[in-house]
């Protein structure tokens, strides 16, 4: 993993210590956990509109190249429940995830791997700005019970999200789920 310091919000920060504690508490594997620690406790912590827009946070989907092999792969980074490596959802305490957190474009993550030390480099960053953020309520919009589509034509990648929170007895829960269309993306084949 990178030597030098890398960035973290606030709040990503918050919801993964949380996390650590979590899985502390029911016996998570000590190895990744710690892992993901030591990255953190090197992070230089930044409000969320603060952020550099070139900086891998949760929920990012970033194009990554293995400079062994060239090979080129897209991930979006996700927390443990949400992770589909089929969907190219990687989770945070995977061992690439946690070397994606706070890197940026042209970063490049090392670890140790059974077969030797593998390196990827940071190739390219989706992450949606706070300032370029559009809601739609889709109670307030369209009513209750109902459900909305949307059309959108824009020359830059796009990314959907889609937040699940409820609030159940003073207790957020739910989920945090994305997508996007990157044709713009030269990591996108086909």
């Amino acid at each position: 993993m990178k030597k030098g310091g890398i960035f973290i919000t606030e709040f990503d920060l918050e919801r993964l210590q949380k996390l650590i504690e979590e899985k502390r508490a029911i016996g998570g594997d000590s190895a990744y956990l710690n892992d993901l620690e030591e990255e953190l406790s090197r992070a230089r912590i930044v409000g969320s509109k603060d952020i550099p827009g070139d900086v891998i946070t949760m929920n990012s989907t970033a194009c990554l190249r293995d400079l062994a092999t060239g090979e080129e792969l897209t991930l979006s980074l996700v927390f443990p429940q949400d992770a589909d490596i089929e969907q190219g959802r990687i989770s945070i305490l995977a061992p690439i995830g946690t070397g994606m957190i706070g890197y940026r474009t042209g970063d490049v993550i090392e670890w140790q791997v059974p077969a030797g030390l593998r390196r990827i480099e940071i190739k390219e960053i989706y992450t949606v700005s706070p300032n370029s953020r559009y809601t739609v309520l889709v109670n307030a919009e369209a009513g209750p019970d109902l459900a909305i589509s949307a059309e959108i034509a824009s020359d830059e990648p796009i990314i959907c999200e889609r937040p699940m929170y409820f609030n159940y007895n003073g207790v957020w829960t739910g989920r945090h789920g994305h997508g996007g269309i990157r044709t713009l993306n030269a990591c996108i084949k086909g």
